[in-house]
């Protein structure tokens, strides 16, 4: 699959890395932040510290959206075996 990467463990498990692309519209926004953020009067420290709490509240929307995405395909899945199995007892 492209995107994942299978990995296995020292203990010899199996498990899954997933690549999470940035689209256009994520790159192209960083873009105005960055320049946005190049104007204002901040010190290189209060700079840095800013970019930072930038990247860890993306990698918090990016990590949510993730698990969001899951839970959905979850429970889509969960609902389509659930009609499944209903369909045949009438």
């Amino acid at each position: 699959m492209d995107g994942v990467t299978i990995i296995e463990t020292a203990w010899g498990d199996f498990d899954a890395a997933i690549e999470i692309r940035k689209s256009p519209a994520v790159l192209a926004t960083a873009k105005k932040v960055s320049g946005f953020m190049s104007d204002l009067p901040l010190t290189s420290d209060q700079h840095n510290a800013l970019v930072a709490l930038l990247m860890e509240h993306h990698r918090a929307a990016m990590r949510c959206g993730f698990a969001e995405g899951v839970r959905f395909v979850l429970a889509l899945e969960e609902h389509e075996s659930n009609s499944t199995e209903n369909s045949g007892k009438d």
